[in-house]
């Protein structure tokens, strides 16, 4: 049992249990999603309720929060608060949100052949491992996800090749 049964301590708890049953870049996915989003809405708050879940899903995607991105973000919400149940720190709440229908198609924007010459330029004059993540990816069609999980086994430098 916790003393303290705020979102805050609660998500700590469930990080540290969660480390230790996925890989590592899953792991840091989840603490990003907790600490960019999930601690900054709901710190302090001791009773999470759905019209608070909803209201926060809603304004995120006013604010131009990428959908996928707000599920994602609800599915590590969810389980730090089945967690927080699951040890009696809180008690069981059914939440479940809606989102609006969407009609409108978004357009994706991709960079210009020149304009990712001008970028691939400016990295490569300008090497920090960061950036080098970044020309990886703009190079080979990598996911930030897939980028993070790889491992120095899984690049062969004499035949050119990236295993993902």
């Amino acid at each position: 049992m916790v003393e303290n049964n705020c979102f805050e301590s609660i998500a700590e708890l469930w990080k540290k249990d969660k480390k230790q049953y996925v890989k590592i870049s899953t792991y840091s996915a989840y603490c990003l999603l907790v600490d960019n989003h999930l601690i900054s809405e709901f710190k302090g708050k001791e009773d999470i309720t759905e019209e608070m879940v909803q209201s926060y899903v809603l304004k995120e995607l006013n604010q131009g929060l990428n959908e996928k991105t707000i599920k994602d973000i609800l599915i590590v919400l969810k389980m730090i608060l089945k967690f927080g149940v699951k040890n009696e720190i809180i008690p069981y709440r059914q939440i479940d949100i809606k989102f609006p229908t969407n009609h409108d198609k978004k357009m994706v924007e991709v960079l210009t052949r020149e304009n990712q010459r001008k970028l691939m330029d400016y990295l490569n004059n300008n090497f920090t491992f960061k950036n080098l993540g970044i020309v990886i990816c703009l190079s080979t069609g990598l996911r930030i996800g897939e980028l993070c999980a790889l491992r120095w086994e899984d690049i062969d430098t004499e035949e050119s090749v990236i295993r993902v």
